[in-house]
């Protein structure tokens, strides 16, 4: 995923930094599952690097998938799954109703920037 954000250059040793600095304990020698949050927690200490709205914007794209403008339950569960995700539905629903502030069911791109903002103290 991170590679699909344009970071193609991360070495292995400066992700395992990194995400000692996210709170998750990693070597270089072992697989780490992370959830969801984690990796967004992991993505926003990269983008923070970066143009804050650009990369948001980027992330946003991965998780819209069919250019649509919105991120429905549908494609947070594939982009859950394609990253190795094994999301309960009830959260998966509960995370977007959170960030829902037009109550259309569906993520649009503000919401989305928003809740990216609002739940990472990297911004």
């Amino acid at each position: 995923m991170l590679f699909a954000l344009g970071f193609k250059d991360i070495e292995p040793y400066d992700l395992s930094l990194s995400l000692g600095k996210i709170g998750i304990c990693a070597s270089l020698n072992s697989d780490v599952e992370i959830t969801l949050d984690e990796f967004l927690h992991l993505a926003a200490f990269y983008i923070r690097q970066r143009d804050e709205t650009e990369e948001i914007d980027k992330l946003f794209q991965i998780f819209d998938g069919g250019g649509e403008g919105v991120i429905s339950f549908d494609k947070m569960k594939k982009v859950a799954q394609d990253v190795g995700l094994n999301i309960r539905d009830y959260i998966l629903h509960e995370m977007i109703s959170e960030a829902d502030k037009d109550h259309d069911g569906v993520l649009n791109i503000s919401e989305f920037r928003d809740v990216i903002k609002r739940n990472n103290t990297y911004f």
